[in-house]
């Protein structure tokens, strides 16, 4: 259990905004950059967005083009209950962090909430399955682009190796 906590810490320090926002709702959409355990943004990217047919991933191409990871046919996205982030993240999150995520079989999101006195801060955390092992990688959301549009989106992607994020 101990562990669960030191990896419920690492995931909420690494992945803090002092941005206020909704649980998995259509707030938690956007476009996230993984982060590396020194805080540092690394080439790996995906968009997340959501309509009335369910949640939709989508992972950055080197070519600058998205594919589609969510799956379909059986593996659907569903709200992760408690005995899942106990499997993700060693032991139920601490009072302090509101955790709300929707997973499939091979990954989950999560949006969480930390809430300290007098300082509300957001994180997200993709959850990726290696064999029968979860590992949490801390994201941070990207600026939302002018006008909202994918192109629009496309040149607003920074150039990674110079970004600098605080967190």
């Amino acid at each position: 259990m101990k562990q669960g906590l030191i990896r419920w810490g690492a995931a909420a320090a690494l992945a803090v905004s002092s941005v206020a926002a909704l649980a998995m709702s259509a707030g938690s959409v956007g476009t996230f950059v993984a982060v590396d355990d020194g805080g540092q943004p690394t080439e790996k990217i995906l968009r997340v967005s959501q309509s009335p047919v369910g949640w939709k991933f989508e992972d950055r191409q080197p070519d600058g083009s998205w594919l589609d990871v969510s799956c379909h046919g059986g593996c659907e996205h569903r709200e992760s209950k408690t005995e899942d982030l106990v499997r993700f993240f060693g032991a139920p999150p601490p009072p302090d962090i509101q955790p709300e995520c929707v997973q499939n079989e091979e990954y989950a999101f999560c949006h969480f909430m930390k809430n300290t006195p007098g300082n509300e801060r957001e994180g997200f955390v993709l959850v990726v399955r290696i064999n029968e092992d979860w590992l949490p990688v801390s994201m941070i959301r990207l600026p939302e682009a002018p006008g909202g549009s994918p192109d629009e989106e496309e040149k607003a992607l920074p150039k990674l190796e110079s970004a600098r994020w605080i967190h």
